[in-house]
């Protein structure tokens, strides 16, 4: 009998022990527990099909866009370009957008050990003034990266985000800590309905700017995140310069304060901005100009070349003295994009000594990849002008001669190839007369419509169609060019139809 109750109590001591170590993965540790978020700088994977495009390169191309992004640590919602991403299937327009034959795709990650796990803490993107209903939202945990067995943390529903509710997280609080080492977040894209507008409509995407894990961790295994080497990214570097062109620029960039000027010559109100690659943790930005006052100044960072971003520094009747000034954020802000707005008066180009800006990276390679093909069935050449000629090829293309459109008269004149050294190109050039009259004098008449000349109209432009000369229905069109951004250009590069009798803008 002994030895039945002695094998018995064994058997039972290492079942209890067993279910110990399932219960509470650190019963047999001392140390302090204390929560903490367990899932930054975690990767996630995919079951996502349908490719997005990526950076510079043609889509589609990677299966995660910015697979960083939702764990890095920094909420950035009002920045789509800052959010990890993953799409469900493409967009085809008409009344669902192709909604419904799109995939339930999921983002799972991986804690690399099990966690006592609390709490899931979503941040989306937010798109102001709109009501977003992300589709099918589901979550499960499991400690197998297969989900055979798992436990659904969020059953699958619609998530309602309000312009009330921006920027809040969904919170996912569970009653009991759950042991899990593997996270999966599901959707089916979202609906948008503009609150200042009537569009509304199906995307599809899946972005999330921040993706925090709360779980139960012994102090010294609390991830903090390391303090990044900052580095002066503009030191060498050459913005882009609005209007203009600026005289001297590599001077604002080349690390030397009080050895000249780069000189932006717009007059009044002007910018330029520093543009990157890589997303950067932008944490000051130094800057020097010609002493004097300026009307104003304004620095802004965002993730995009045309957004507004998030100002860091504004100021009216600024005075810039010897030193330089030093604008420091108390916490350093994701971004791709720099922005400088300067009126010193309404006549006076602006003059930069220098500007530094300190930001750490991951990758500070600015290298920019080569156009890549898109994946296409459109891959035979049928059509093409690299305006290697000494003039305009007129078999390809219409010259159009003496039409208006807004202020312009479009005419002959104003379009021409230009040799430069081995390479040629295509120049439309716009000259303002100043009055209808002298353009008039100049270029002639709209020879279209035969309509008075309105007052506005002073300036001569150019436009060519292949209209009449080459159309397609199906195919894939591919457009290299550098355009004018002066204020009051509209260059544009359009598709249009062949058989449209007058064009009304």
């Amino acid at each position: 009998m002994k030895k039945w109750v002695l094998k018995i109590g064994v058997v039972a001591l290492v079942g209890l022990s067993c279910v110990s170590k399932q219960s509470n993965v650190y019963a047999q540790s001392s140390e302090k527990l204390v929560e903490s978020n367990v899932l930054l700088g975690k990767i996630p994977t995919s079951n996502a099909t349908t490719k997005i495009g990526s950076g510079d390169s043609t889509t589609p191309q990677v299966q995660i866009l910015n697979p960083e992004g939702a764990t890095d640590g920094q909420i950035s919602q009002s920045d789509d370009a800052m959010s990890t991403k993953v799409i469900v299937g493409n967009e085809v327009g008409g009344d669902d957008n192709g909604y419904n034959q799109w995939q339930h795709v999921y983002l799972q990650y991986d804690l690399e050990k099990i966690r006592e796990l609390k709490r899931l803490k979503l941040y989306r993107n937010s798109y102001p003034n709109a009501v977003s209903t992300f589709k099918d939202v589901k979550i499960e945990v499991s400690q197998t990266a297969d989900f055979k067995q798992s436990t659904t943390v969020f059953n699958t529903t619609d998530v309602i985000e309000t312009p009330e509710t921006k920027e809040k997280p969904q919170i996912v609080d569970l009653e009991n800590p759950i042991q899990a080492r593997y996270i999966r977040i599901w959707g089916k894209g979202h609906y948008i309905q503009n609150t200042n507008s009537s569009w509304k409509g199906y995307s599809n995407g899946i972005l999330f700017s921040e993706i925090e894990a709360i779980a139960n961790v012994p102090e010294s295994e609390v991830v903090v995140p390391k303090e990044l080497e900052l580095r002066n990214i503009a030191l060498g570097k050459l913005p882009f310069v609005k209007g203009l062109t600026p005289v001297d620029i590599e001077k604002i960039s080349d690390g030397k304060l009080n050895t000249g000027y780069a000189i932006h010559q717009t007059p009044g109100e002007n910018q330029l901005q520093f543009e990157y690659k890589n997303v950067y943790q932008i944490k000051e930005v130094h800057f020097k100009l010609e002493e004097g006052t300026y009307k104003h100044v304004k620095i802004e960072v965002s993730s995009s070349p045309t957004s507004l971003g998030t100002t860091i520094f504004s100021k009216q009747q600024f005075t810039q003295g010897k030193d330089i000034e030093k604008v420091i954020l108390d916490k350093a802000l994701s971004g791709k994009i720099v922005r400088f707005t300067v009126e010193k008066d309404a006549q006076s180009p602006v003059k930069y000594n220098e500007v530094e800006i300190l930001a750490s990276g991951k990758d500070f390679d600015e290298t920019r990849p080569d156009y890549m093909m898109p994946e296409t069935p459109y891959n035979k050449l049928v059509w093409s002008d690299e305006f290697n000629e000494d003039t305009i090829d007129e078999s390809k293309w219409q010259i159009i001669d003496g039409m208006v459109n807004h202020a312009a008269i479009y005419n002959r004149k104003a379009v021409s190839i230009v040799k430069d050294g081995d390479n040629s190109y295509l120049a439309i050039n716009s000259r303002n007369y100043n009055s209808t009259q002298a353009l008039i004098d100049a270029v002639g008449i709209d020879r279209y419509t035969k309509d008075n000349i309105p007052s506005k109209v002073t300036w001569s432009s150019g436009r060519l169609e292949s209209k009449d000369k080459f159309s397609f229905q199906f195919g894939r069109v591919a457009v290299r060019a550098k355009v004018n951004d002066s204020k009051g250009i509209w260059p544009a590069i359009w598709k249009m139809k062949q058989d449209m009798m007058k064009l009304i803008f």
